[in-house]
């Protein structure tokens, strides 16, 4: 009776635990669980873009980075046609333009060595922070999109990667814009498929601008012309009234 009743209760807790273990990989299908999951992930990537964002400056400068820097200072001094500097055109203005808003240092406050080094950071970093900011937000987009073609789960799975991912965070945590398109692309992609589903006039809007902001940000941002284009052609035919 002894034995029986333990093997009873072994068999009892070893199905318990398969069921808690169906349960929790039941709760990664939830929405509630979805948004727990992605709101981790996206603490993660940001914990991970902006930790060390100041690394190697103000000493050491990434040469291609330099040209969004000298943008965003010619920017700031009213320049809106820098013909007579070759680095003006290599990139295109969007990344600079969002920067030149920002608040600029105040050069003549500064007094301890600190003070300067963070001075001569400033434009640099407030660079890195707005690509650290995209690139975290590329987390959630990197979700939404992946929900049109699989369960929630394996789109937990995909926006994980983009987290995680050392080449994302390289790119997230320098001055180029490469991350701020890739952010731009997730973003018309899913406007692009908004327009097939729902063709009206904010959609249109919503894709059109999308697609010139990823223009804006580097040269190739100009494909993701052809994605607003082709949902354009297989959008949904309007509907008709009936009376």
């Amino acid at each position: 009776m002894v034995g029986s009743s333990g093997e009873a209760r072994a068999a009892d807790s070893s199905q318990g635990a398969r069921g808690g273990e169906r349960g929790f990989s039941a709760w990664f299908h939830t929405r509630a669980g979805a948004a727990v999951c992605i709101v981790v992930l996206a603490a993660i990537a940001a914990w991970l873009r902006f930790t060390g964002l100041d690394h190697d400056l103000p000493h050491f400068l990434n040469r291609d980075g330099l040209k969004v820097v000298l943008q965003t200072e010619l920017m700031r001094q009213g320049v809106w046609d820098g013909a007579g500097e070759p680095r003006w055109s290599q990139y295109p203005h969007l990344l600079a333009r969002i920067v030149s808003f920002l608040g600029q240092a105040d050069h003549e406050a500064r007094r301890t060595l600190a003070e300067h080094i963070a001075g001569a950071s400033s434009t640099w970093m407030q660079i890195r922070t707005v690509n650290a900011l995209a690139g975290t937000l590329a987390v959630p987009l990197t979700y939404a999109l992946a929900r049109h073609f699989l369960d929630r789960a394996r789109a937990i799975l995909a926006a994980g990667f983009v987290a995680t991912s050392m080449v994302h965070i390289e790119l997230s945590i320098d001055e180029r814009p490469h991350v701020l398109l890739t952010t731009l692309v997730i973003l018309v992609a899913l406007m692009a498929m908004r327009l097939r589903r729902r063709p009206d006039v904010s959609t249109h809007a919503l894709a059109a601008t999308a697609s010139g902001l990823a223009m804006g940000a580097l040269h190739n941002g100009i494909a993701t012309f052809l994605m607003v284009a082709t949902a354009w052609w297989m959008r949904a035919p309007p509907r008709r009234l009936t009376r």
